[in-house]
């Protein structure tokens, strides 16, 4: 049995989120029956907002904003069945994360099959 664990991070500030990505990369290396792929690099999303500056007359005068959101991923594979992972996980998700970044974790259990042949 193979569980994986996906871990996605966002951030509106790129640099809050590479201090994050290799403090949990300092974290995860430490064990050895863990195998670590990523940061993997998702494109940004661009939120654009357009707002008038005077709510009565002077259409033409508008002003925009913009959102920028970061994502990575991690991903992180153990051959065992161990409950130390999940409680790594669990704890770093629990701990205060700073403002602006958001966690989520995603667990995937694969099984490996075997196949039968038969000889008639």
């Amino acid at each position: 049995m193979k569980i994986s664990y996906n871990i996605k991070l966002k951030a509106f500030d790129p640099v809050l989120l590479a201090t994050a990505i290799n403090n949990l990369l300092l974290k995860l290396k430490t064990y050895a029956h863990l195998s670590v792929k990523g940061p993997i690099n998702f494109p940004t999303k661009h939120k654009r907002f357009t707002v008038l500056r005077s709510p009565h007359v002077n259409k033409l005068s508008r002003e925009q904003f913009e959102i920028k959101t970061h994502n990575k991923m991690l991903v992180v594979t153990s051959d065992l069945n161990c409950s130390k992972t999940d409680q790594l996980l669990s704890d770093y998700q629990k701990a205060s994360l700073p403002t602006g970044l958001g966690l989520e974790i995603k667990k995937n259990i694969y099984m490996l099959r075997t196949t039968r042949t038969s000889n008639l």
